[in-house]
């Protein structure tokens, strides 16, 4: 197989399905041997049904040909190695369940793969798929920018450029990986990532930071296009603020310069955010300061149980 396209998925048939049904539309003519990898991670729900139901629609529209498999063992990392072992392709496209390429995806990821052999890592542009009832503050770009995110954005531009390690790095379901660099760097950390809902995460960048360590270059190519659902749940406000706490968790695991105990100012930015969210008068103002404040308390959970991730 040229490529492998894996998906990874827990207990969100509905999402799945959808994405399997865009997916389904798109354009595979001419893009050498591929196929569609799912991998159900720990499932209770009637994914394999829908697994099921598209594996016939891609055989009757003469698509690629999609399989499924299941990891018992909770954690999308789990999953993703699993996927690595299992796979056919000479490279990994990795795409997430709620996650809509565009009809062109594959044409545009088959010919950025033949142009560009001397890189090993691909990624493209991916925006959230807004419908005008999100929240304000999604759309924040001043003092009050919420830099964790409810959904993975990437966009740096309309010209192709190589991602560098200082520079914002790709998300997981926004990458391509040739089989290679696996070979040398392994696969995910399970140590980090989900498992099931919890939002830990952190698995991709520190797999991505891995690579570029051991010489692995990445190339933004911007006709590599899709969007990600939009879902309501993930922009209330106790799911930011779990969200960032998490991810504020995870980048401390992944650190190395991380401190191993708790030091003073950590003390001091968890008691200036909570003082703040107290004064705050907006609710825009106040949404900042508790995201801020969840983000402190989970860089000092790090201090406090310093543990590094493992790789497979």
């Amino acid at each position: 197989m040229d490529f492998t396209v894996v998906i990874c998925t827990h207990n969100r048939a509905k999402l799945l399905g959808k994405m399997l049904a865009v997916l389904s539309q798109a354009d595979f003519s001419g893009i050498g041997n591929c196929e569609i990898l799912v991998i159900a991670n720990a499932c209770k729900d009637n994914t394999s049904l829908i697994i099921d139901h598209y594996t016939e629609v891609f055989r009757e529209r003469g698509g690629p040909p999609l399989r499924w498999l299941a990891e018992p063992v909770p954690g999308k990392s789990m999953a993703l190695n699993l996927a690595i072992r299992e796979s056919c392709g000479d490279s990994l496209c990795f795409i997430d369940d709620d996650q809509y390429v565009t009809p062109t995806f594959f044409q545009a990821l088959s010919a950025t793969l033949a142009r560009y052999p001397e890189y090993e890592i691909f990624c493209g542009w991916m925006v959230p798929d807004w419908d005008g009832g999100e929240p304000e503050w999604v759309h924040e770009t001043g003092k009050f920018y919420i830099g964790i995110r409810p959904f993975p954005e990437y966009d740096l531009g309309n010209v192709p450029c190589e991602v560098s390690p200082e520079m914002k790095l790709p998300s997981g379901g926004n990458i391509s990986v040739r089989r290679g660099v696996f070979e040398r760097v392994g696969g995910f950390s399970t140590d980090l990532g989900p498992q099931g809902h919890n939002l830990m995460g952190g698995e991709d960048i520190e797999f991505v930071k891995r690579a570029l360590q051991a010489g692995a270059r990445i190339l933004y190519e911007p006709t590599i296009r899709q969007k990600h659902a939009v879902e309501a749940e993930r922009m209330a406000t106790l799911y930011m603020m779990r969200k960032s706490y998490l991810r504020s968790l995870s980048n401390v695991m992944m650190s190395t310069d991380a401190p191993r105990s708790v030091r003073p100012y950590m003390v001091l930015k968890l008691g200036q955010y909570a003082l703040l969210v107290l004064v705050s008068l907006r609710n825009s103002h106040r949404f900042y300061y508790l995201i801020r404040l969840a983000a402190a308390i989970g860089e000092l959970r790090g201090a406090l149980n310093k543990q590094f991730p493992r790789q497979q």
